[in-house]
């Protein structure tokens, strides 16, 4: 019988050790969280944040950097951080927040508490006065009708709860409702979602977003988003076609500017 010798195991070894500590120094034990928020302190969900490590190395030819998106109670917590200064963003709609140098520790969590504005967005028509009752049901109404006419005839992913298109109360009131002859609205506000998410499953809802109201400009998004029950125990990636639009007032008429389709 022939005897094997193991001399490379030393070998082996070695190179397994410095594979594992190359690992651990790419990995990180660094963490960030907060609350993620608009200028008026309304929780943001499903923000994207991003960081980007400020030490000029990059991965396949990108900068290294790390994502994550805000829950619905607009909490956000990123892990596995190397330490070092990051250039952090924030984004939803439209609304963007950016800060250049941010501090993560090996040994600390850092807590920083965003706020996401409408940078760049109606500054040009200067502060103005703000918008009235009658300009936010006009522009609701265009918006609603803009994300109803791409919902095919008799199919629709909206329609969660007995064939009827649920809309979030917050931010609107029923009376701007106009009737519609192909749809019907349901309107609840945000614990009688949960409450019937609870009873009857899953389901997605229409939630309408004030960004920006001023009395020629306003920028406001339309977005859906799911109602999950507390035993449902999925995740939902995607909430569906958002609406964002920019809307400018010219003579006396609101004018959309679509600024994009978010999916």
């Amino acid at each position: 019988m022939k005897r094997f010798r193991f001399r490379n195991i030393p070998v082996i070894l070695l190179v397994l050790i410095a594979c594992t500590a190359s690992f651990a120094q790419t990995a990180g034990n660094g963490r960030i969280s907060g609350t993620l928020v608009d200028t008026n302190g309304a929780f943001i969900p499903n923000g994207t944040i991003s960081l980007s490590l400020n030490d000029g190395k990059t991965e396949n030819g990108n900068q290294r950097s790390k994502h994550g998106l805000s829950a619905a109670d607009g909490r956000y917590s990123i892990e596995g951080l190397q330490p070092g200064e990051y250039t952090l963003t924030a984004d939803f709609f439209g609304m963007f927040y950016k800060n250049p140098k941010v501090v993560i520790s090996g040994s600390k969590a850092t807590v920083l508490d965003i706020t996401v504005t409408c940078e760049n967005r109606c500054e040009e028509d200067g502060p103005g006065a703000m918008s009235t009752e009658d300009d936010e049901a006009s522009i609701f109404n265009d918006l609603l009708g803009r994300v109803l006419a791409g919902i095919g005839p008799g199919h629709s992913p909206l329609r969660g709860y007995e064939n009827h298109i649920v809309l979030s109360k917050e931010g609107i009131k029923p009376e701007w409702i106009k009737p519609q002859t192909r749809f019907q609205f349901l309107l609840l506000n945000n614990a009688e979602i949960q409450a019937r998410a609870d009873v009857e499953g899953d389901f997605q809802y229409l939630s309408f977003y004030k960004m920006k109201m001023r009395s020629a400009c306003a920028v406001v998004a339309l977005t859906t988003v799911w109602a999950v029950s507390k035993s449902s125990g999925l995740a939902y990636c995607s909430n569906g076609a958002d609406t964002v639009v920019i809307y400018k007032k010219i003579d006396g008429k609101w004018v959309a500017r679509p600024t994009g389709y978010i999916s």
